[in-house]
């Protein structure tokens, strides 16, 4: 004897023994699939079906598995959602403290980048020791960065089924940001120090 979702006893019985039962006969299919993700979306529109058939049943339907893996979706869903706000936030004030520390120390820098250019230093090689030098100031912390996301995603196998699931787009938004605070930064660096008048 077996009690279901709804408190209720449902006995086995063999076939012969079936077959002598009195009573309104009802019927229940149980799906077994190899990929439950590339099932899942029909498995759901199954179950909804069923469910507009026989809303007496909502409290068994509220305990399968396509109910289940829908609520985990919807929670995984917030992580990434809230990993993906937080991860901009931080990139946003890492770019801008490295941009506003770089740019803090023009003026002494300045004088440096004037004695260079009165010794005769082309003004193209001065540029390219500033792309260098500004350079190696923004990737330091960007490669420690993503050293540290891919070592840290280890820690949410447990909530998430996948944490590298298409993990590169969100590394070519942090490129393409981090890209263009290094730009901006280089850019107004330079119109300092060495496009003077």
């Amino acid at each position: 004897m077996l009690i279901n979702g709804s408190g209720k006893a449902v006995r086995v019985v063999s076939p012969t023994k079936w077959q002598r039962l009195q009573g309104k006969r009802r019927f229940i299919t149980l799906l077994n699939v190899k990929d439950f993700d590339y099932a899942y979306p029909i498995l759901l529109r199954i179950q909804k079906l069923q469910l507009h058939e026989n809303p007496k049943y909502s409290a068994i339907y509220d305990k399968s598995k396509p109910n289940n893996y829908q609520l985990l979706i919807n929670l995984t869903s917030g992580f990434e959602f809230m990993g993906f706000f937080l991860g901009i936030a931080f990139l946003t004030m890492l770019a801008s403290t490295l941009m506003f520390k770089v740019l803090n120390g023009v003026s002494k820098d300045k004088a440096r980048y004037q004695m260079l250019n009165k010794i005769g230093i082309r003004k193209q090689l001065l540029k390219q020791s500033i792309n260098y030098e500004i350079g190696t100031l923004f990737l330091l912390p960007a490669g420690l960065g993503i050293i540290d996301v891919l070592f840290g995603l280890q820690l949410f196998r447990s909530l998430l089924p996948d944490p590298y699931h298409n993990i590169w787009i969100p590394f070519i938004i942090f490129g393409l940001l981090y890209l263009l605070y290094y730009l901006l930064t280089v850019k107004l660096y330079k119109k300092v120090v060495v496009e003077y008048k």
